[in-house]
């Protein structure tokens, strides 16, 4: 699956954006993505719109949007995220790779089935494809023992008892909700047959 990096350029030294965003594409392929990285060309002779209009065709290549920790404080990358929400592409965020691949893979893969992105599933809502996609992810992060009841709380910004009654609530949901239980059963195969997007 490609795989595009955005986050913040202007305003770094070109320097510390290229390193930044080269580890970025390493962690992406440690995971098995394909990354594309809008600064492997960089032209310094083009404006800020010619560059834009560059990276958002690399963007329209990909299947998902790889957002690093400071994606926030770029207009071009603010740009990339809404365009990747309205295209409905998979997104990854720095901080959730760089705490365990496993747990990667299990947010793909919850974005994928319910077709919720990983900001909103961790937002504060009651939405119920929301929450389905947070008790998917929560469940799958907890059973796969790669991360603690702690990282994983401030990960979907829960304290520790939300993440407790939403792993009473899974066994409840699965049992009397035929199509949570659906939910459940795509992810669930996915997981155990390394399904590749």
């Amino acid at each position: 699956m490609k795989v595009y990096i955005s986050g913040k350029i202007s305003g770094l030294e070109l320097k510390e954006a290229i390193e930044k965003f080269s580890e970025a594409a390493q962690l992406a392929e440690s995971i098995g993505l394909i990354p594309i990285n809008p600064l492997d060309n960089v032209d310094l002779t083009k404006t800020w719109e010619q560059h834009m209009i560059k990276d958002i065709e690399l963007l329209f290549q990909c299947q998902a949007i790889f957002l690093l920790d400071n994606w926030k404080e770029s207009r071009g990358a603010r740009i990339e995220k809404a365009i990747s929400d309205e295209l409905g592409l998979i997104q990854f965020h720095e901080k959730t790779i760089s705490t365990d691949k496993k747990v990667s893979w299990i947010q793909a893969t919850v974005e994928e089935i319910t077709c919720v992105q990983f900001d909103n599933f961790t937002k504060k809502s009651r939405k119920r494809n929301w929450y389905f996609a947070r008790m998917l992810f929560v469940y799958h992060c907890i059973e796969s023992g790669e991360i603690s009841i702690d990282a994983l709380s401030e990960l979907v910004n829960r304290n520790k008892t939300s993440i407790l009654r939403y792993l009473n609530n899974y066994r409840f949901e699965v049992k009397y909700n035929s199509h949570f239980r659906n939910l459940a059963k795509r992810v669930e195969f996915h997981l155990t047959n390394n399904v590749s997007r």
